[in-house]
């Protein structure tokens, strides 16, 4: 859109409304980042006034990156923007792999209010037309905008294996229990002293922290955040942007959601930590287990380090032609998703007047 003439994109970083202790300190990091990258970057929150800030008098079309009501103050949700007849977009902030992505947003109000949703997949556009209440009507099948930069990022030169380590934050979640994290914690500590030739990328999601202090108490968080993060060959990676650490990386050992699709743009070997097979099933999309046909699979200790032995420091990866395959549908007009979508919305917009 910044290359576009028909456009002035602004983004406007706002608070977490529903977790009120940590959003102020993570809206600021974000914007910190975000400020350095762009010019027109806003706060949505002013803190000496606690005052949620009302950009909507100055938009036309609004993309949002959060379909969760409880998350956002009222001035930064659809409800809102719909009053002042602006054009309300979304694109998922993750692929849609898990069956969430099906219950919880793709069935929303949010998401069928939205004057247009931009889908990942042909895959997942048949998923709307057979569970969606509106049948897909609002969606435009785009591809994946989010990986897009991936293509554009220099490999460093290394020496040493780099493995990610992605644990969910879902350890006490009836709703989404994805996370393995309390069962291989230990496991964790450990890999850094089995393997002192490799590189470990220890990169959580951002909430897991968050929600192991409330399972475990801050006192045994910290311990545990420092215990791995003191190892000579453990980087623990908080950053924004974890496209640049996918790009440098040489597999991935996860229980994600949205990484389930994104890592294997990489076409880079990835491991899943099940706990059972039934729970493929249960707990992916259609999309999502096509994505998990192209991984090994953890179902215990002895299944992560039969994958770090062989497949990442032998290179023996019997699944790479496989993945090369299935690469073909994964990467819808990557990368140039983000450029689909902006080109959409002029079209729509020149036929509307």
């Amino acid at each position: 859109m910044l290359k576009s003439e028909c456009f002035e994109p602004f983004i406007v970083v706002v608070p977490d409304y529903s977790r009120k202790e940590i959003a102020i300190d993570v809206m600021n990091k974000v914007y910190d980042s975000l400020s350095s990258k762009y010019q027109a970057v806003y706060k949505g929150y002013n803190e000496q006034n606690d005052e949620y800030i009302d950009f909507s008098d100055e938009l036309d079309i609004v993309f949002f990156g959060n379909p969760y009501e409880v998350m956002a103050h009222p001035n930064h949700f659809i409800w809102h923007m719909l009053k002042k007849n602006i054009l309300t977009c979304f694109q998922n902030y993750g692929y849609f792999a898990i069956t969430w992505c099906r219950t919880h947003i793709a069935s929303s109000p949010f998401w069928n209010a939205c004057w247009r949703v931009f889908v990942d997949s042909y895959e997942n556009y048949n998923d709307l037309i057979m569970y969606n209440i509106r049948k897909g009507a609002n969606a435009y099948i785009s591809g994946y905008a989010k990986m897009d930069k991936l293509a554009s990022i220099e490999y460093k030169n290394k020496t040493r294996k780099q493995i990610l380590l992605c644990p969910h934050h879902t350890i006490d979640t009836k709703e989404l229990e994805l996370s393995n994290f309390l069962k291989y914690s230990d496991l964790f500590l450990e890999l850094p002293k089995l393997y002192p030739e490799v590189d470990f990328i220890f990169r959580p999601h951002p909430l897991l922290k968050y929600n192991l202090t409330k399972y475990w108490g801050e006192n045994k968080t910290n311990k545990y955040y420092d215990q791995i993060a003191a190892y000579s060959n453990v980087i623990y990676d908080a950053s924004k942007d974890y496209l640049d650490t996918f790009a440098n990386s040489d597999a991935m050992i996860h229980d994600c959601g949205s990484f389930t699709a994104e890592y294997l743009f990489t076409n880079k070997p990835c491991c899943y930590m099940l706990k059972n097979s039934d729970d493929i099933n249960k707990m992916f999309l259609p999309m999502g287990q096509k994505c998990l046909d192209n991984y090994y699979k953890a179902f215990n200790k002895d299944d992560i380090l039969n994958f770090i032995d062989n497949v990442v420091i032998k290179g023996i990866d019997p699944m790479k032609s496989q993945r090369d395959k299935f690469l073909q549908e994964l990467k819808l007009n990557y990368p140039n998703a983000g450029k689909r979508i902006v080109e959409y919305i002029k079209q729509e917009i020149v036929s509307v007047k």
